[in-house]
């Protein structure tokens, strides 16, 4: 009986250790497969950081290059002006040596012309002789009201009231800009000076209705970016 009593107590006991062998192996798994997770865990977050590094460098790469383009463009309309002004000027310069030469001699060159009005009323602008720009941007309207520059002759009219803090004509011209050239270029520019004009007459509602309208209807547009920022401090 004693013999069979040890046998038991010695299988119990062996029995055991292998369970707790057995659990301790099963311990050490689970703390490797946490460890192994934490490490994914960890890895995914550095990729995921990465990722929105790259992302941001990208949305500045971008934006940049958005804003690159239209300096660009507006370089490229400025000197086509210049180009026009020069032929301007050479066809005056051919005009006198033929008058000394007692031949008559009649230049006709609308194009030439019309460049030529537009590129002056943009330089008394640049100059800040807004008053005499606003005649001469009037000239050219009263000549050519749907040519491709009379969208922006009415801005830069309206931008020369700006500049002299007329902001509530400033406003009547940019509406009537957006009223008669709905697809004209400088329709963002219109719904962000209207804002800022607005801000400045501190009618804070106006000028966030504005700033919305645009950043809904031309949301990848420079003005679109400045009227985010305007927002921000309309609070």
């Amino acid at each position: 009986m004693k013999k069979l009593l040890i046998i038991i107590t010695t299988f119990i006991t062996i029995s055991c250790a292998t369970n707790t062998k057995q659990l301790e192996y099963s311990i050490e798994n689970l703390n490797n497969e946490i460890i192994n997770l934490q490490r994914t865990v960890a890895d995914l977050r550095v990729n995921i950081d990465e990722i929105e590094t790259n992302v941001s460098e990208n949305s500045k790469k971008i934006e940049t290059n958005s804003s690159t383009i239209a300096n660009l463009k507006n370089d490229l309309s400025y000197f086509s002006n210049e180009l026009s002004l020069l032929k301007s000027k050479k066809y005056e310069n051919d005009y006198e040596e033929q008058k000394d030469s007692n031949e008559i001699v009649v230049i006709e060159d609308e194009i030439t012309n019309k460049n030529t009005m537009y590129t002056k009323a943009y330089e008394l602008y640049n100059n800040g002789d807004y008053k005499n720009s606003i005649e001469k941007f009037k000239d050219f309207l009263a000549l050519y009201p749907n040519d491709s520059l009379s969208d922006n002759a009415l801005y830069w009219i309206a931008e020369s009231y700006y500049a002299m803090k007329d902001y509530k004509k400033a406003i009547d011209l940019l509406k009537e800009l957006i009223d008669r050239y709905p697809k004209g270029n400088k329709v963002p520019d219109a719904y962000l000076k209207i804002t800022l004009s607005y801000k400045n007459l501190g009618d804070k509602k106006n000028a966030r209705n504005y700033a919305t309208n645009l950043i809904e209807k031309y949301p990848d547009s420079n003005a679109a970016s400045l009227a985010n920022k305007i927002l921000n401090n309309l609070e």
